[in-house]
């Protein structure tokens, strides 16, 4: 029998993969611009990335999450997770 909690899953519609995943040319400009060494926790980068998120989820296609189970934080999380490990 399995223990603890079960992990919460996230399923962007492929409509808002599209979205967020359109702005991956402008996230590699991005870091192009302000992390030449590609070093790890760049202000400027997280910055661009907060902004942009929520730029994002302000968008109709992503209108409906808000009344999900599962909290905007978390959903910003997500999408945050996609630049940051891209």
């Amino acid at each position: 029998m399995a223990r603890g909690a079960k992990p919460t899953t996230y399923h962007f519609t492929s409509e808002q993969s599209s979205i967020i995943n359109g702005f991956i040319p402008d996230f590699e400009k991005e870091v192009k611009r302000v992390n030449k060494t590609l070093g790890k926790n760049n202000a400027d980068l997280t910055a661009w990335k907060t902004a942009t998120t929520t730029k994002i989820l302000a968008t109709d296609a992503f209108r409906g999450l808000s009344g999900s189970d599962i909290p905007l934080s978390g959903w910003r999380a997500v999408c945050l997770f996609t630049y940051t490990t891209y």
